[in-house]
């Protein structure tokens, strides 16, 4: 005869686990709201920059933590507007040919946000920066949790970094060189013309479009990653291997081609697909 041993469910375990780590969470907040002073990170500050000049700055260093972001292109000067930012905790300015904005800290992005939510105050901190059209040597964006919107830059290299964010990027050239590194989040980048473009892609959803002449190398992970090429299949010599996920290749012409194109698939989904016409 055999005898099967009913296993103890641990669903009450996990769930006075649960509890405890709750009750702890919340004693620990208690702490910080009357011993910490909460209210420094209540505290906001909003500023401008107009009509600097952008003679001899050709790099553009942007880190907005989990703020909101939008770059455009617009007149011959430089213009920055900053909204419900944590006071004291942006820095910005000129050096050796670059202009650059950043957060300090990027905890205090986070903790307005949340304690915003909780006291009915509008804490969402907000950047938008406008640029002179012109061919840049270097920019280089780094957005941790926040969204940003970028359009119409120029430049020789271009570099974005985006963590759990948000990105939406679109009608950029880049004559040298474009590097993309994202975590999580959803990231787009739209009606590109570059030369060589490298993609390395984690766990969230990533879409590119447009004209590469050097190369695209895409490094893909968990998540989904949607390339569109324009021109034809033939245009270009495509090398691709695949994880436990798949890579999806639709070709619109025969042969093989000299720009190179190589992919190499995670877990997710790659889908390569050609386009003749932009």
């Amino acid at each position: 005869m055999v005898e099967t041993v009913k296993k103890r469910s641990v669903l009450p375990i996990v769930g006075l686990v649960i509890l405890l780590v709750g009750v702890a969470a919340f004693i620990v907040g208690v702490i910080m709201w009357k011993v910490g002073g909460v209210d420094q990170y209540l505290k906001t500050e909003s500023f401008s920059i107009k009509d600097q000049p952008m003679d001899g700055i050709n790099n553009l260093e942007i880190s907005i933590g989990a703020a909101e972001l939008i770059v455009n292109k617009g007149g011959e000067k430089l213009e920055v507007i900053g909204e419900n930012l944590p006071e004291n905790e942006y820095a910005y300015g000129t050096q050796e040919g670059k202009f650059y904005i950043k957060r300090k800290n990027f905890v205090n992005f986070i903790f307005p946000s949340i304690v915003g939510l909780l006291t009915d105050k509008n804490t969402d901190p907000m950047v938008t920066i406008t640029v002179p059209d012109k061919l840049y040597n270097k920019v280089k964006i780094d957005i941790g949790a926040g969204k940003a919107t970028v359009e119409g830059l120029t430049a020789s290299d271009v570099g974005f970094n985006i963590g759990a964010g948000e990105l939406n990027a679109k009608d950029m050239k880049v004559t040298e060189k474009l590097d993309i590194d994202v975590g999580t989040g959803k990231s787009s980048f739209e009606n590109f013309d570059c030369n060589k473009v490298k993609i390395d892609s984690g766990v969230g959803k990533l879409d590119f479009s447009g004209s590469v002449y050097g190369g695209l190398e895409a490094d893909c992970g968990i998540g989904q990653v949607d390339i569109t090429l324009f021109g034809l299949s033939s245009d270009y010599d495509i090398d691709a291997e695949s994880g436990i996920g798949n890579v999806n290749i639709n070709r619109n012409a025969s042969g093989r081609g000299s720009i190179p194109v190589d992919i190499e698939g995670g877990i997710g989904e790659v889908n390569l697909t050609f386009k003749e016409n932009k």
